[in-house]
């Protein structure tokens, strides 16, 4: 493109494609060992049910958790979860019951959320708000997301949720979503 920025864009545009590949690991150290968080006052517009291209909000949010020493960040409105910095979170609170936030222009719906929600059998879940507070003082908790799919979070804000360890609803969430996706459940050793 030639000449001083312009929102309309040129009548005739050449076409480019950038992409990139990383090996990893599909279910590995953080699904078995889980990761630790950070709360952080989620800035990203109102419309947040939209899958678009502007994460600055999370970079940001993953850049500050990184500098804290941990691994995500836990992005909330006036103490209010959202989700975390790019996958649904769920709690599961002291009677046993399974929490995540409900559908709502807040957060991303998550194809993975829609996915362990029919694993779920006898699970008792529940759809609405919660707070940080909540998070805290949950037995367990733990991400979803199509990168790291199940995911165990261990602390928020160096506060360990439930005992500090992935929990039992994580592990019977991690087995069905893993059996859903193929994987050989009986040779994951962990599970």
């Amino acid at each position: 493109m030639h000449g001083p920025r312009d929102f309309y864009g040129p009548e005739r545009l050449t076409p480019s494609v950038f992409l990139f590949a990383t090996p990893r690991q599909l279910i590995g150290g953080v699904a078995r060992d889980g990761l630790t968080a950070i709360s952080c006052e989620d800035t990203r517009w109102q419309r947040r049910d939209y899958k678009t291209t502007q994460l600055v909000s999370q970079s940001l949010a993953y850049r500050a958790a990184r500098r804290a020493g941990a691994v995500t960040a836990i992005m909330h409105e006036d103490g209010i979860v959202t989700e975390a910095a790019s996958a649904n979170l769920w709690i599961v609170t002291s009677d046993g019951k399974l929490v995540t936030r409900n559908l709502s222009s807040a957060l991303l719906p998550g194809i993975t959320r829609a996915r362990v929600q029919a694993l779920l059998g006898d699970i008792e879940l529940e759809e609405r708000p919660f707070s940080l507070d909540e998070t805290r003082t949950a037995q367990e908790a733990f991400t979803s997301s199509t990168g790291a799919m199940i995911a165990p979070l261990l602390a928020l804000d160096d506060h360990p949720i439930g005992d500090g360890r992935p929990g039992q609803v994580t592990r019977k969430v991690q087995a069905a979503y893993y059996g859903f996706i193929g994987a050989d459940v009986e040779a994951i050793a962990w599970l």
